[in-house]
């Protein structure tokens, strides 16, 4: 069987948090740490780093930070008012049927790739969902995605072939992963991304130190170990980057804002609120109602509202206002609860998303090249850095622009 010259893995593990990778829980991820190299990622603000790990951006720079905003004239539920008479009825199951029933009336009617795939309505109150839509619109892999050429673009640019298994393009189980790549995979592809998701939803529910959390890691690592030997049939060389695009913080606490909103008298015709999980964002047109807003939230405990300072240091200056006049972020382990990803009694054991600085929230990297054998703990890293150094394990670093003059891993 002849084999190719050499293919580049680019793995992306939702959720693999900084302190991770053990021998006992990770071995074969640890193994390959410790031959190559290692260190931590620290994410953009918010949540959706994928302009930053594909393409080297801000979040200001690419509409990165939030799952949604609100847009004028951008309304992915619009026909939202057709099913509130439906969902009065107050019963569980049935609200879920509603809301599938939303999700279906949008992907139906979207033009866009990825809300096609995904157009979930989350807990969003359907008084309010007409307001928002999501300003991801493409999948990953595809031309557009962002502003300024991702990896996938410079690959295809460059005549490179690509395989490609992420979401919402495919189901990002770990099985699901791995049996498709060793079904599929016998060669002629320089560049492969990879997309694992088990380990996000079980930090959530479970939290980062459980036991399920601890299975789920060894699990996924034996699936990469697997991934890996399998490129090794096919390939001379297998040049591999694995690494999450956040970590997972222990839930210590939580924040309920209902009560700030209520005070807060905001207009429903002008105004509007959004509850993220770390932060919670408002649009209020009228310069009293907004310093009223201002006070009231100055007293809440658990958070603060982000200063122009800080938007600038956490390069959220967005040139528009879709993601929100005044945006309030809870201290690290804090979680808004309720909000509009969880109503349940129950709040979530692990969350990210929370303020650079937070150190569970960064993620872990392992990278094993040829030139990185030996090279050991790089640090704490710039999640940006991902780009460039992709590139360049491809050979195509000097192909394209590298925005902010990001630097390779690569020595």
């Amino acid at each position: 069987m002849a084999l190719n010259s050499k293919t580049v893995l680019m793995i992306m593990v939702d959720a693999l948090r900084h302190d991770y990778i053990t021998e006992e829980d990770a071995p074969f991820l640890h193994s390959l740490a410790q031959k190559g190299a290692y260190g931590s990622l620290i994410p953009s603000f918010g949540f959706e780093p994928d302009g930053a790990y594909l393409a080297g951006l801000d979040p200001e720079e690419c509409d990165g930070g939030a799952q949604f905003w609100r847009k004028p004239g951008d309304s992915l539920f619009r026909f939202v008012p057709f099913f509130r008479l439906l969902y009065a009825l107050p019963i569980k199951k049935w609200r879920k049927l509603v809301r599938n029933g939303i999700r279906f009336s949008a992907q139906v009617l979207s033009s866009d790739s990825l809300t096609r795939r995904m157009a979930s309505s989350m807990e969003i109150p359907l008084d309010m969902l007409a307001q928002f839509s999501t300003p991801m619109k493409k999948i990953a892999c595809e031309p557009g995605f962002a502003p300024h050429p991702t990896v996938f673009d410079v690959v295809r640019a460059n005549g490179k072939t690509t395989y490609f298994h992420g979401f919402p393009e495919f189901k990002v189980h770990t099985d699901t992963v791995c049996k498709r790549y060793l079904e599929e995979e016998r060669g002629g592809n320089d560049f492969a991304f990879l997309f694992l998701g088990d380990l996000d939803g079980i930090g959530h529910k479970f939290g980062p130190a459980s036991s399920e959390r601890r299975a789920a890691l060894k699990k996924l690592d034996n699936a990469l170990k697997r991934i890996h030997e399998h490129a090794g049939k096919y390939y001379d060389e297998v040049d591999v980057l694995v690494f999450g695009d956040h970590g997972m913080a222990e839930v210590t606490q939580t924040v309920d804002l209902r009560d700030s909103i209520s005070r807060a008298a905001l207009d429903p015709e002008e105004d509007a609120y959004f509850l993220d999980s770390t932060f919670a964002r408002f649009w209020v047109k009228d310069p009293a109602r907004r310093s009223r807003l201002l006070q009231i939230l100055a007293e809440q405990p658990g958070g603060h509202v982000l200063t122009e300072s800080e938007k600038e240091t956490y390069r959220i200056r967005y040139p528009h206002n879709y993601f929100g006049d005044v945006i309030f972020v809870v201290d690290n382990g804090m979680l808004v609860h309720p909000s509009f990803y969880s109503v349940s009694a129950e709040p979530l054991k692990g969350m990210h998303g929370y303020l650079p600085g937070c150190r569970d929230n960064e993620s872990a990297f392992v990278l094993h090249t040829r030139q990185t054998i030996g090279l050991g703990d790089l640090g704490r890293i710039d999640m940006r850095r991902i780009s460039p150094t992709v590139l360049d394990m491809l050979g195509l670093k000097d192909t394209a622009p590298i925005p902010h003059n990001l630097t390779s891993l690569l020595p």
